[in-house]
């Protein structure tokens, strides 16, 4: 069976309120998934996540502690930093999730 292609619908990457933000909405299939990491100067205020958009609101599906992820090496005083930077983050999380919806 052929995998479903992913497209991008959104992606956004910035820092505000001492964190770096990465944003990316996707669609796999039927779904449409967005992955959420937050990668804030404290750990205990990070977080990794993808939701699912149930066609009402967007629902959680599965999370990942920061220390699990490759981001924990972002800092928010770095400059430069880009969606290449979640990248690995991203992929993990998506296959997680892909593999709970499907």
């Amino acid at each position: 069976m052929a995998k479903p292609r992913t497209t991008v619908i959104s992606e956004r990457v910035y820092n505000q309120n001492q964190s770096w933000y990465f944003k990316r909405t996707v669609k796999v299939g039927t779904h449409k998934l967005r992955i959420r990491i937050r990668r804030n100067a404290y750990d205990f205020q990070s977080s990794a996540l993808v939701e699912r958009w149930d066609g009402d609101k967007w629902r959680n599906v599965c999370s990942a502690p920061i220390m699990e992820c490759e981001c924990r090496r972002v800092s928010y005083v770095q400059n430069g930093i880009t969606a290449a930077h979640f990248e690995n983050d991203h992929k993990r999380l998506l296959k997680e999730a892909l593999a709970i919806v499907n």
